[in-house]
């Protein structure tokens, strides 16, 4: 997949700032895709982090020990608090493939420019409630985590038209689009078992750190493909070998 985009790019003629352009947009488009359009799926890595923290303990009977940490049972989770976080995840779910239709007609009305800075809006959004979320005194855990879902919806389909720009070799852009959207369930896994369990970096943090996904997709809408065809080819001056061109 990735030597046949190489390969697109060798069967280009075009200036070799138009050529950077596309690929820092092309390398963006990917790492879009696998930070947001699929984390969702992987909630279950997520779901430890969050009782690991003790979220929604406070639904708990318990206790106090002697430091004031909240337990039930020696932990900080119940059936209520799961019952919640997974209330969570339910919405985020549904949110995703309630959103697919909509999303796909906002694309068709506005193009994929427009869809992109959609998503990105909704994922800053998502990323700052969630790294300000408290069970307690903000519980914006399911509004977070609805908006989070509802802006991979739309990156995602922001992202697939940018394969038109390589002509016959689209169809091994957009797998390897589809390779990183399958890939993308392992994002909430590498902070559960890397960057919270060795780390020790808090889902607050993370969220912090993630707010730099939605910023350079803000940045790089403006070199967007607009229009989502064939079309779109002439804005970026793409030229294949073969085609004709002016002296």
């Amino acid at each position: 997949g990735f030597y046949m985009v190489c390969r697109a790019f060798e069967g280009l003629r075009i200036r070799a700032d138009t050529k950077f352009k596309l690929g820092v947009i092309l390398l963006v488009s990917f790492f879009g895709v696998l930070l947001t359009s699929g984390p969702i799926f992987g909630w279950s890595s997520m779901l430890l982090v969050y009782q690991e923290e003790g979220v929604y303990s406070h639904l708990c009977n318990h206790t106090t020990d002697a430091i004031g940490n909240l337990t039930m049972n020696g932990t900080k989770t119940c059936v209520e608090s799961d019952l919640r976080l997974n209330l969570v995840y339910t919405v985020a779910l549904i949110a995703v493939i309630l959103a697919s239709l909509p999303a796909g007609a906002f694309l068709d009305w506005q193009g994929p420019q427009a869809s992109v800075l959609l998503g990105a809006s909704l994922l800053a959004t998502a990323c700052i409630l969630l790294a300000l979320a408290d069970p307690i005194t903000f519980d914006s855990y399911i509004i977070g985590y609805l908006l989070f879902s509802l802006s991979g919806v739309s990156i995602y389909l922001g992202i697939i038209p940018l394969a038109e720009l390589f002509g016959e070799h689209r169809s091994a852009v957009i797998s390897i689009f589809n390779i990183t959207f399958d890939s993308s369930t392992a994002v909430f896994m590498f902070f559960q078992l890397v960057l919270n369990k060795h780390a020790g970096l808090s889902s607050s943090g993370f969220w912090w750190i993630f707010l730099f996904a939605p910023l350079t997709a803000l940045v790089c809408v403006p070199f967007w493909p607009k229009s989502g065809r064939a079309s779109d080819r002439e804005d970026y001056e793409l030229i294949e070998d073969g085609d004709e061109i002016d002296p």
